[in-house]
């Protein structure tokens, strides 16, 4: 979905009212269907009886997939994971991500396969459902769908979705357990406008989870803080590195709820995005000239990028406008110092850290003569 989307309400009408409280007759009657032979109780408090790693499996679309130059929420679930000393194993068919492969975090061993695929729906997921279940075995399906779903559906047909999906996995084993996670709002910086029908479904996506003690809600909307998209997002819908923590914090709540994990530390906190660009730097003989070239915009998704100029105590000398240009030249004082050039690169409202990418220091020698020997005249 673009970040731009907007949403015009639709006044309730019979024919539509019709329409949503068939779906939700549908959807009762799945979950009639799916709660016979539950697990209940203690039963239900502990994942499947199998020997070793519990086997997780993310489903989602690209806020659960992530682009090139993330972290993803997935990698700090893995990091709660592990603290609490769960062997675990993420599994799906893939570990890519949005237009490249490259993750910002890859530390405490975090594995990154998963099932999910940015700007799909439940229609894309729905059919592959029984075969990945088969294929990968998942013992915990983390499913982060409906987001886009309700450009064209409400919020009672998301539930049914959601239902579906579910039947879909215990058909192939009635044992595995779900955490379904609340549909983000979403805000565009440009609008601010949401689309109601995803705060629809949350409440619907609840009464799945109360009826069957294998589901359990992440409660990335109605917890406290609430995913904003004007905070944890860096277009409005895709979540920056602060909002990935956070939607991991309610995932993990939620394992723990099913039985998974013991008490949640605190993963939610305010993280800056930290990308390292590589870029090549290069100055003229007197080093009055930087020429700054290839900075590597496409492996961290990035739209732009900055180059800065700065001091020896750290003040900047000179800086280029945010830009798309292959080459850049900065004019470098004519005084002698060590500088330092910093590349900052920048994705829609989110800003990278300034990184390194060179260093150089211009000496007397590098200066004309006049320049050199300008201070003699006074004497």
């Amino acid at each position: 979905m673009a970040s731009g989307e907007t949403y015009r309400p639709v006044p309730i009408r019979r024919r539509w009212l019709g329409r949503m409280l068939a779906a939700l007759s549908i959807a009762a009657v799945l979950v009639a269907t799916l709660v016979v032979g539950a697990p209940r109780g203690a039963d239900a408090a502990a994942p499947d009886g199998a020997t070793g790693a519990t086997r997780v499996m993310f489903v989602g679309d690209s806020i659960t997939h992530g682009w090139t130059g993330d972290t993803t929420y997935r990698y700090w679930v893995w990091r709660e994971f592990a603290r609490q000393g769960l062997a675990a194993e993420f599994v799906g068919p893939t570990s890519a991500l949005l237009r490249g492969t490259t993750y910002l975090r890859t530390d405490h061993g975090f594995q990154n396969r998963h099932a999910a695929m940015g700007g799909t729906t439940y229609r894309y997921h729905l059919p592959q459902a029984a075969q990945l279940t088969q294929a990968h075995r998942p013992h915990l399906i983390v499913l982060g769908l409906g987001f886009n779903d309700a450009r064209s559906e409400t919020g009672a047909e998301i539930a049914v979705n959601a239902a579906a999906y579910m039947s879909a996995v215990w058909s192939v084993d009635p044992a595995v357990r779900f955490i379904l996670n609340e549909l983000t709002i979403g805000t565009s910086p440009a609008t601010l406008e949401a689309n109601p029908r995803r705060a629809e479904a949350n409440p619907l996506l609840a009464q799945l989870a109360a009826a069957d003690q294998r589901v359990a809600i992440a409660q990335v909307t109605t917890g406290t803080p609430s995913y904003d998209g004007r905070v944890h997002a860096f277009d409005g819908v895709h979540p920056n590195p602060t909002g990935e923590t956070l939607i991991a914090q309610r995932v993990v709540e939620a394992a723990a709820r099913l039985g998974f994990l013991g008490p949640v530390a605190g993963i939610v906190q305010s993280l800056p995005w930290a990308p390292k660009p590589s870029a090549r730097v290069t100055t003229n003989k007197r080093r009055s000239i930087v020429r700054i070239r290839a900075v590597d915009l496409a492996t961290f998704d990035a739209k732009s990028f900055k180059v800065r100029i700065l001091d020896s105590s750290g003040k900047q000398v000179n800086a280029t406008a945010w830009t798309l240009s292959r080459s850049v030249r900065l004019g470098v004082p004519r005084r002698t110092g060590r500088y330092t050039v910093t590349v900052e690169l920048a994705r829609f409202e989110m800003v990278g850290t300034p990184s390194v990418a060179a260093r150089f220091k211009v000496r007397k020698s590098h200066l004309p003569a006049r320049k050199r020997h300008a201070g003699r005249k006074g004497r």
